[in-house]
């Protein structure tokens, strides 16, 4: 804008504020604030005319209107905030406002003349452009002359993208709380100023660490955290305080209130950061894997009971191996002996040992999962009383034991190499309880005819 121009606008706003009916003596207005006021109407003008997604207007009572107002001015934005092609026609406002807000709407503009302040958002639909566009309506009341409420003045902005915005942080944050709940995970945050820890409200109860109070400090936390585990949780902290590291994902054991110890999976990672570039605020999420770990345990277990398995399969054959020659040279003997030769007793006690160390071995390949477990009718006696010949071996003095057997006891369908060693772990868990007393370990067979079989104090 050139001088001229500039002095032209300037005669023509004194010329418009002279004719005023408020100013009776021109004389005595001071020319700076002439000034002042001609810089603020060209600056609101200014405003009004480069508005884009948002538009000024002036409501005035009219209580013979359909809505109860009338439109006083409108900046040149109006057509396209609105979307309208009369904007002055202040019905068409509420019609094109969405029905589920057009009655608030409409009853926060009303109410905006006595309470001269209007903050409401709502929905309209924009025609020109074809779609529904949140607006946010921002204004005050102003009385006339008579000091009643009559003027409604504001701004309407375009809220469109930012309410899309908000919505869908808002739709993230619904999934990521039902993807949190759904996984029975808790958050918490920790912050560095304090070195403490703040968790939200399902953490404690999830954990069962209620009896912890605020603050939670790292220092009241480690009261709680396996003595191993202690160090690698405040090492992970402190690397990430030097900055030698962003996050940390560590697995350790805590102990609950009910003096239960459990695995938790926490992982972190720093969300802010102050002015100097070092971490103040870190974010993470905790998850109780006691159950996967108490699998994973078994899991190795399972592992370890192959290897152990496969290597006792191995060693059995080789055994097996060395039996077979002395099961075939002692029957040959045995043929070759006369009856009733002291030698041939002898020989009788090898074959025996030897039937037993053969037993043995399928005990080592049952283990081993590489002996096919043969079920047939059997008489439980034989087998009994074989168990109780290896059980005297490995029984201290300090107990006695007493074997009972009825020999007219039927078959039953079984694997004698499996019952035997039944009857071993038997007698060896009960011969172990007295160790430390002595006593006698009683052994019955006996035959039930129906019902319940008898319990033995043994």
């Amino acid at each position: 804008m050139d001088s001229q121009e500039k002095e032209a606008k300037a005669k023509a706003f004194l010329e418009r504020l002279l004719s005023s009916p408020g100013i009776k003596d021109p004389s005595g207005i001071d020319p700076e604030y002439l000034a002042w006021l001609f810089q603020f109407e060209e600056q609101t003008r200014a405003f009004m005319v480069n508005a884009q997604d948002y538009m000024i207007y002036r409501l005035e009572r009219d209580d013979t209107s359909p809505v109860m107002l009338r439109v006083v001015f409108l900046s040149p934005s109006a057509k396209d905030v609105l979307g309208l092609e009369d904007p002055y026609r202040l019905e068409d406002w509420f019609a094109i406002t969405h029905p589920e807000d057009v009655e608030r709407m409409m009853a926060a503009n009303i109410e905006a003349f006595s309470s001269f302040r209007l903050n409401e958002q709502g929905r309209i639909f924009n025609r020109k452009k074809g779609e529904w566009r949140w607006v946010h309506a921002m204004g005050t009341g102003s009385p006339d002359i008579t000091g009643l409420p009559m003027y409604a003045n504001g701004i309407i902005y375009d809220i469109t993208e930012q309410k899309q915005a908000e919505l869908a942080l808002k739709d993230r944050e619904e999934r990521l709380s039902l993807a949190i709940e759904a996984s029975n995970a808790a958050t918490y945050e920790f912050h560095f100023d304090d070195f403490a820890f703040y968790p939200d409200s399902r953490l404690l109860s999830r954990l069962s660490l209620s009896a912890i109070t605020a603050p939670y400090t790292l220092e009241k936390l480690k009261t709680r955290l396996y003595p191993d585990d202690q160090d690698r949780v405040e090492k992970a902290l402190r690397d990430i305080h030097e900055g030698s590291s962003q996050g940390y994902d560590l697995q350790v054991r805590i102990l609950t209130d009910d003096n239960r110890w459990i695995w938790i999976q926490s992982r972190g990672r720093v969300v802010a950061r102050n002015a100097e570039g070092l971490p103040c605020r870190l974010m993470g999420i905790v998850l109780d894997i006691t159950e996967r770990k108490t699998l994973e345990d078994r899991l190795q277990q399972v592992y370890r009971m192959e290897a152990v398995g496969t290597l006792a399969a191995g060693i059995a054959h080789d055994f097996n191996n060395i039996l077979s020659p002395i099961m075939g040279f002692a029957e040959l003997a045995s043929e070759e002996l006369q009856e009733g030769s002291p030698a041939r007793e002898s020989v009788s006690q090898i074959m025996s040992a030897a039937k037993r160390a053969q037993d043995l071995v399928k005990q080592i390949l049952t283990v081993g999962r590489q002996y096919v477990e043969e079920l047939r009718p059997l008489h439980l006696q034989p087998v009994l009383r074989d168990a109780m010949r290896l059980i005297r071996a490995s029984v201290p003095s300090t107990i006695g034991i007493r074997l009972s057997v009825d020999d007219s006891c039927g078959r039953v369908m079984g694997d004698a190499t499996q019952l035997t060693q039944v009857i071993l772990n038997l007698c060896t868990n009960a011969y172990q309880a007295m160790q430390a007393t002595g006593g006698t370990l009683s052994v019955t067979l006996a035959e039930e005819k129906g019902g319940h079989p008898q319990k033995a104090n043994r």
